[in-house]
C-alpha cells in the first residue's frame, strides 16, 4: 500500500450554463496541480542533498482517480477527460474566442463565432430556426450549437498518454469517467415469481409471473486504460476518433436539458446494461435477462433528471481502489476496536447551486387544493424522490477530509461603524439566474463565473481542503508522538513546509492536503506572500444588450407557436412508425370517423355550419386575415414580453442589469 498517495474524486453537479463556475474550479485545480507536479520532479532530480533542493515542496502525491458528473457537469468531465491528452494550459485573464484551454473556450467562448455570421454569438444562435422540420420541434432551443462545441472539445491533438514518461502523476493512469444519463424508454427489469424449475419452461408458450419494474438512471462509464476489460466499462481512446465520438455524445446526452435542449437517441449492448445492474444489486441478482433487447435503444435526456449529483458512483471507484490498497498491505496493526485508520481518499463535489440558496420549504407548508397545485407539487415530489441516494446515506462519511464541496462564494467590503468588513453576496454566481440559463445570455456572466471559480477553488485548496494537526498527528503539548496520516510524514512545526502552508483558525493549525505553491505564507494577509487571486470582475449587461435579442426569441416563438398549430391541424404519423404501424393507424382512424363520431343528423348540422363559415370567411376574408395574423403576432409578442419580464425580474433581484 503506497501511503504517500492521496487519492480523490471529483463529483460536478448540473449547472446549465453555470458549468463555466466548474470549468474554472478545474482549470485552477489542474494548474496547482502541475505548478507541484514539476517542482516535486525538479526536486527528485536534484536529490535531498543537494543545495538547490526546495525542501519546503511536500513531495507526497495526490491522484485523480474518477471524474464524474451531470448534466454540465458531466460535459466538464468529459472535457477535462480529453484535455488530460494535450496537457494543462491554464486561463489566467480573459481570452477572446480560441484560447487554447478546453475547459474555457468550450464554457465561456461557447460557439460564439462559429455561427453563419462571424459577429454572431451563441445565444443568438441557439434561437435560429433551421432545426424545426415540417411538424418536429427537438427542443424550445436550437441545439446546433451545442453540437459544434463538443465537435471542437472531441477534436484533440495526443501529446501524452499513460504510461509515457511525460504522463502526469496526478492523473491516474486508470482514470475513470462517469457521465450520468436518464433514459426514458427504461431499462425493463423482471423479477420472477414462478416456482424454481420455471426456467426450464419456455417462455413465450408457457409464460410465468413476474413483477416488471423500469430503471431510468444510467450512467455511462469510461476508463482511458487500455487494458481495461471490463463489462461494465467503455474504453477512452484519445487517438480513436469513433471513441472520443462516443464519450462526446454521452456528453451531449448528460447534457440534453429536457425540453429546452435537444434529447439525444442512443444505443448501447445488453452486457454492458448486464455489468451495471449486477454493480449496481449485486452479482447474485436474479433477474430475466432475456426480456433486456440484446441492442437497447433508447431516448436520453439530462443526466440531472434523477441523479444531479453523482458521488455515489464516484465514490464507489475510489472505494474499490481502497479496498485493493488494504489487500496488499502486507502489515496490519492492531490499534483496538475504537481505532479507525486513516483513508487515503477523498471525494471533492463541486455545486455552484448548493442548497442554500433554494428552500422550499416554506412554500410547501400551504395545504394543497387545486389540482394544478398537486400536479405541479407532485412532479416535484417525484424528482426529488429519484434523487434521494439511499445506499450513499447509509454508508455515512467517518472523517470530515472524506468529502468536501467546492462552491460559489463573492464577497464585498462593507464598511459598518466605521470599521470595513466583507460580506458573502447572496448571489454569488452571474450564470445561476432564469435557473442555470442565465449565462447564455452574456459572455460577460460566463467569464466572471469562470475566474470566481479559479478564486473558489484557490480558497478551497487552501483553508477548506485541509487536515488538522489533531487528526494528522498524535501529540503531546508540541511534540508529535506518531504520525496518523501518512502523507504529512515529515511535517514537523519547525519545518519549512509546515511554516509555508499551515493555516491557522480559531487556534488550530490546519495542513493542506494539495499544496497551493503560489503560497510563499499561507497564513499571511499580505498578497504578495499568500498569492490570492483578485477578486473577478462582475460586469453588468445592458438593456441594449437584451434589446437585440429582442427579434430573435420572437422569430424563434412565432416558429414554434407556427409549428405546434400546424402539427394540431394537419396530424401526421411519427416518422419511426413503419409501414404497417403507419397503415394501422389509418385504419383506426376510419374506425373512428365511421363508427364513433356523432350521428349523420348531428354531422349534416355541422357541415352546414362549416359552409355558412366558410361562405363568411369568404365574404370577409380580408379582415378575417388580417385579424388572423395580428392574433399570432400579438400573442408571440405577448410571449416574448412575458420572457423579457422574466428576464428582467430575475437579472435586477441578482444585480446583473
Amino acid at each position: 500500500m503506497n501511503n504517500n498517495k492521496f487519492r480523490i474524486g471529483i463529483a460536478m453537479a448540473g449547472a446549465v450554463s453555470a458549468g463555466a463556475y466548474t470549468a474554472g474550479v478545474m482549470d485552477y485545480l489542474l494548474e496547482t496541480l502541475e505548478r507541484w507536479e514539476q517542482a516535486k520532479k525538479k526536486n527528485r532530480e536534484l536529490g535531498a542533498g543537494h543545495k538547490d533542493y526546495d525542501n519546503s515542496v511536500p513531495m507526497h502525491d495526490v491522484v485523480i482517480e474518477v471524474l464524474g458528473g451531470a448534466s454540465a457537469g458531466g460535459m466538464t468531465a468529459a472535457i477535462t477527460s480529453l484535455a488530460m491528452f494535450e496537457g494543462v494550459n491554464p486561463v489566467r485573464k480573459p481570452a477572446d474566442n480560441h484560447s487554447g484551454n478546453k475547459l474555457y473556450d468550450s464554457w465561456v467562448n461557447l460557439n460564439d463565432g462559429g455561427g453563419k455570421r462571424a459577429d454572431q454569438v451563441t445565444f443568438s444562435q441557439m434561437l435560429l430556426n433551421d432545426d424545426i422540420v415540417k411538424n418536429s420541434i427537438p427542443s424550445l432551443l436550437n441545439s446546433n450549437p451545442i453540437d459544434a462545441i463538443a465537435d471542437k472539445a472531441k477534436s484533440i491533438q495526443v501529446n501524452k498518454k499513460p504510461g509515457d514518461p511525460s504522463w502526469p502523476s496526478y492523473i491516474s493512469k486508470d482514470l475513470e469517467v462517469i457521465l450520468t444519463i436518464c433514459t426514458l424508454r427504461g431499462v425493463p427489469i423482471e423479477i420472477n415469481f414462478g416456482s424454481a424449475d420455471n426456467g426450464e419452461n419456455n417462455q413465450e408458450a408457457d409464460p410465468v409471473p413476474a413483477f416488471k419494474m423500469y430503471l431510468h438512471k444510467g450512467i455511462a462509464h469510461f476508463s482511458i486504460n487500455p487494458e481495461a476489460h471490463a463489462d461494465h466499462l467503455f474504453k477512452l481512446d484519445p487517438e480513436s476518433e469513433a471513441s472520443r465520438t462516443q464519450l462526446m455524445e454521452c456528453a451531449k446526452a448528460t447534457g440534453a436539458f429536457p425540453i429546452g435542449l435537444r434529447s439525444r437517441y442512443m444505443n448501447t449492448p445488453r452486457n454492458y446494461i448486464k455489468a451495471h445492474l449486477k454493480r449496481m444489486f449485486g452479482k447474485d441478482i436474479n433477474i430475466n435477462w432475456d426480456i433486456i433487447p440484446e441492442k437497447f435503444d433508447f431516448t436520453a435526456v439530462d443526466g440531472g433528471t434523477i441523479n444531479n449529483e453523482p458521488f455515489g458512483e464516484v465514490l464507489r471507484v475510489l472505494e474499490e481502489r481502497n479496498e485493493a490498497d488494504l489487500a496488499t498491505e502486507e502489515v496490519v496493526v492492531d490499534r483496538g476496536v475504537d481505532y479507525f485508520p486513516f483513508k487515503n481518499y477523498a471525494i471533492l463535489m463541486i455545486d455552484p447551486f448548493p442548497s442554500f440558496e433554494e428552500n422550499t420549504d416554506e412554500a410547501l407548508k400551504t395545504e394543497l387544493n387545486s389540482v394544478l397545485d398537486i400536479g405541479t407539487q407532485l412532479i416535484g415530489a417525484l424528482r426529488r424522490q429519484a434523487m434521494l441516494k439511499e445506499s450513499e446515506l447509509s454508508k455515512g462519511f467517518t472523517k470530515e477530509h472524506t468529502r468536501a464541496m467546492i462552491f460559489p462564494v463573492r464577497r464585498r467590503k462593507v464598511v459598518e461603524n466605521g470599521v470595513e468588513k466583507e460580506v458573502k453576496e447572496k448571489y454569488a454566481i452571474a450564470c445561476g439566474s432564469l435557473g442555470g440559463f442565465g449565462g447564455f445570455f452574456s459572455k460577460k456572466f460566463r467569464v466572471h463565473d469562470f475566474f470566481l471559480g479559479r478564486k473558489n477553488c484557490q480558497s478551497f485548496l487552501r483553508k477548506h481542503f485541509t487536515i488538522s494537526t489533531k487528526d494528522a498527528f498524535v501529540m503531546a503539548g508540541d511534540q508529535i508522538l506518531s504520525v496518523e496520516c501518512p502523507i504529512f510524514e515529515g511535517w514537523t512545526p519547525n519545518s519549512t513546509m509546515y511554516q509555508r502552508f499551515v493555516y491557522t483558525k480559531d487556534g488550530v493549525d490546519y495542513l493542506p492536503i494539495i499544496p497551493d505553491l503560489n503560497i510563499t505564507k499561507a497564513n499571511s494577509h499580505k498578497d504578495e506572500e499568500n498569492g490570492t487571486l483578485p477578486d473577478p470582475v462582475f460586469e453588468k449587461i445592458t438593456y441594449q444588450e437584451l434589446r437585440t435579442l429582442r427579434g430573435p426569441i420572437q422569430s424563434r416563438i412565432r416558429k414554434v407557436l407556427f409549428t405546434i398549430l400546424k402539427s394540431l391541424i394537419f396530424p401526421s404519423d411519427h416518422p419511426t412508425m413503419s409501414k404497417s404501424e403507419k397503415r394501422f393507424n389509418r385504419r383506426v382512424r376510419s374506425l373512428v370517423h365511421w363508427r364513433l363520431n356523432n350521428g349523420w343528423p348531428l354531422r349534416i348540422a355541422y357541415i352546414m355550419l362549416l359552409v355558412v363559415i366558410a361562405l363568411s370567411f369568404i365574404m370577409v376574408i380580408p379582415i378575417t386575415l388580417i385579424v388572423m395574423i395580428s392574433a399570432y403576432y400579438l400573442i408571440a409578442n405577448a410571449l416574448a414580453n412575458r420572457i423579457f419580464h422574466t428576464v428582467v425580474a430575475d437579472f435586477k433581484r441578482r444585480g446583473l442589469i
